[in-house]
């Protein structure tokens, strides 16, 4: 990993600490990691990006972002004294020409931004529809809006989560902090396909990733995906994870391939794949991941399948994962009783940026090749 990233997020998290003394409601270093996660594998997929942090607070997140992202930061706070300290902090890590701090309201200076790549809203019990509604307004169309304190003020969201529902915006919840809303549009009826996915799961087998996990899997492929690369869903199953991926990176010039060597399930998903219109994005490997001898760059990868192997499904791949790449491990809280599930979160820990995340009762890691 690179020792200067490093540095700078050890930098952050001192930043963290001062910021919780002065009270100043900081992102904890766990979200951080996240935004860093994401700003990282947004730059690597795409030219330079453009970020808006709404309520920067004294910098924490901003410094998160800044350091991830190639591209610009847009930091906006309207208290005037977190707002002087959040310049000082961001000239102290150096980061002073990445961003650009604003001191004033979102909403009035939403209309000289446009074309945003990342949006990140940290405004606590102040969120409401209209600032919702004014941020994706200025998102791509292949852009990413994260909300913080989602689960803490999920009475004050609802409203936005129907208009989100009716446009057809698939969002996950996060379970990190008091509870982060990922959000990414769609089009073509995705989430409305992967819900009829997802009713059709219990009737055909074991249970799959939850719909929750499906649609954290659509935000990170939508995330990582790069025209020519592909993803990968490792234990695919009868397809959640895999039609998440593929309904995510459809025109985008990417493939997905799902390896599964259960017959019955691989033929499951052809059927599907024929249903969706989909033969031009999805090739469908019958075997034994351990087998798999996957030669191109590799944007994303899932890994669902036989648990005490979780390390060897890594090591096939891993070679091939270009810079940005994320690996996504199922069940990596369930399953970390095994020896050999330990020997996978150790060494994702110690080569990758990674984070484990209840998304489901299985638990998710997610790991950035940096």
């Amino acid at each position: 990993m690179n020792e200067g990233i490093k540095e700078h997020l050890r930098a952050i998290v001192n930043i963290y600490r001062n910021a919780v003394k002065i009270k100043a409601g900081p992102v904890s270093p766990s979200c951080g990691l996240l935004l860093f996660i994401f700003a990282y594998a947004l730059s690597k997929s795409r030219e330079k990006i453009t970020a808006v942090d709404v309520g920067a607070g004294v910098g924490v997140s901003t410094a998160f972002l800044a350091t991830g992202i190639n591209g610009r930061v847009y930091a906006i706070e309207k208290n005037k004294n977190f707002c002087e300290k959040l310049q000082e902090n961001i000239a102290s890590l150096k980061l002073d020409k990445k961003v650009e701090i604003i001191y004033g309201d979102f909403v009035d200076y939403v209309n000289s931004i446009s074309d945003t790549d990342f949006i990140f809203i940290d405004v606590g019990h102040k969120i409401d529809y209209d600032l919702i509604n004014s941020a994706v307004k200025i998102l791509k169309n292949n852009g990413i809006l994260l909300i913080h304190d989602a689960i803490l003020h999920v009475t004050r969201i609802i409203d936005a989560l129907s208009f989100l529902r009716s446009k057809d915006y698939v969002y996950s919840v996060i379970p990190v902090d008091t509870g982060i809303l990922a959000i990414s549009k769609s089009s073509e009826n995705s989430m409305l396909i992967m819900r009829e996915l997802f009713r059709l799961a219990p009737k055909l087998g074991p249970t799959p990733v939850s719909f929750n996990t499906a649609k954290l899997i659509f935000i990170l492929s939508k995330i990582t995906c790069k025209p020519g690369t592909i993803l990968l869903d490792i234990g695919a199953g009868y397809g959640i994870s895999t039609f998440s991926m593929c309904l995510a990176v459809k025109n985008s010039h990417c493939k997905v391939y799902a390896v599964e060597r259960n017959e019955d399930y691989a033929r499951h998903l052809m059927m599907i794949r024929r249903k969706l219109e989909l033969e031009e994005i999805l090739d469908v490997l019958v075997m034994d991941a351990k087998e798999i001898d996957v030669r191109e760059s590799t944007s994303f990868a899932f890994i669902d399948a036989k648990k005490d192997e979780y390390l060897d499904y890594l090591s096939r791949v891993e070679k091939h994962l270009r810079s940005g790449a994320i690996i996504g491990a199922h069940n990596t809280i369930s399953h970390a009783y095994l020896i050999k599930m330990k020997d996978f979160l150790e060494y994702v820990y110690k080569h990758f940026y990674s984070l484990t995340i209840m998304s489901d009762e299985g638990g998710v890691t997610i790991s950035l090749n940096p």
